[in-house]
């Protein structure tokens, strides 16, 4: 019997995340579909992927297991729910949170990318046991685990952003950054989030006009991350995806900086920091890998068929002994307004399939 598996897209950084994972469902002869909150991220889809309208069709279509990538997902769509992570904890939080802290009010499985997470969700996990934990690896890593690395002819340097105006550098460094640019030494890639501002992406995008930059959009962070040797950035969790690749990042004003990064706090720091990371010293690359360790051990190439193998495991019973979810009443009711759904039912039920 054809299994049929739902991907819940509240961004459009949901794509990397899920994609490794519905190559692995096709494999096992299984079926994938989309469902989009935002209209505009429904453009990203591919040709040969399914969209489902609306939440008739999401109904109709009756997925076994839905996968999310933020830290909420509707309880009345049929499934169970499992969660991927859009992202890695780059904020500093006390130690009673963790990154989407939020995450295991609504979710019967969270798909963990390595210690650090797993650390976090097992210790709320010991006192709310509605949900279970695995450590599977993070499903976008399996591309680039495979990935043939282009060799430059000279460096390429690539810039991102947080959209979080308090943590953005995008202001402060783009004088120095278009004077290096004008300086014609290092190729450049940029690319931002999706959330950032419209402002901010013209004037970036306006260094186009210079051979040696290339403005990305889209779904293209693999193609960033794979051509770029150096990434300058701020605060935000593509700087793990770049770390895991064992390639040097150099950080403006980062919020939690370690041996890890190469942390400036002075644009005019950027030109010198820039060439140190070229450079790969002994010592920042040792760091790393410790730092990746922590954060993503796998570099098998294999963590969504770990996941696969969680959600099958829950979906056949394997996992016993979930207790019911939190009510979370106000936030349930507020998305069934929105979808139209009827505002009590299965409000008060704990919804697994």
């Amino acid at each position: 019997m054809i299994r049929k598996y739902l991907f819940l897209v509240s961004e459009r950084y949901a794509f990397p995340v899920m994609r490794p994972i519905q190559q692995e469902i096709i494999r096992r002869g299984d079926r994938v579909a989309w469902f989009f909150d935002r209209e505009d991220d429904a453009k990203y889809l591919r040709d040969d992927e399914d969209r489902l309208e609306n939440l008739n069709d999401v109904l109709v279509y009756d997925p076994i297991s839905v996968f999310g990538v933020s830290d909420f997902i509707y309880d009345f769509f049929p499934g169970t729910k499992v969660m991927l992570f859009h992202g890695f904890n780059v904020k500093p939080r006390a130690d009673k949170n963790v990154h989407f802290r939020h995450a295991w009010h609504c979710y019967d499985l969270l798909c963990t990318q390595g210690p650090d997470t797993t650390k976090g969700f097992t210790k709320i996990q010991e006192k709310n046991k509605s949900f279970e934990v695995v450590e599977t690896g993070w499903p976008t890593f399996d591309p680039l685990s495979k990935a043939v690395f282009q060799k430059n002819v000279r460096p390429r340097i690539l810039y991102t952003s947080t959209f979080s105006p308090s943590m953005t550098s995008t202001n402060k460094l783009f004088d120095e950054i278009k004077r290096l640019v004008i300086l014609n030494t290092w190729d450049w890639i940029i690319t931002f989030h999706p959330l950032m501002a419209t402002e901010v992406v013209d004037k970036y995008r306006s260094l186009t006009t210079y051979d040696n930059v290339k403005f990305l959009e889209g779904d293209n962070n693999f193609v960033a991350l794979t051509t770029a040797d150096v990434m300058l950035c701020d605060t935000s969790s593509i700087i793990v995806e770049f770390l895991y690749l064992d390639k040097p990042v150099v950080t403006f004003k980062n919020r939690i900086p370690g041996p890890h990064l190469i942390d400036i706090d002075r644009p005019d720091s950027l030109q010198s920091a820039l060439t140190l990371a070229l450079a790969r010293p002994k010592d920042l690359m040792k760091e790393i890998t410790k730092f990746i360790n922590y954060h993503n051990p796998y570099r098998d190439g294999e963590s969504s068929k770990r996941v696969m193998d969680a959600v099958e495991r829950l979906n056949s019973g394997q996992i016993e002994n979930l207790e019911p979810q939190p009510f979370n009443i106000l936030r349930k009711m507020k998305t069934r307004f929105r979808f139209g759904y009827p505002l009590f039912d299965g409000l008060f039920r704990n919804r697994r399939g």
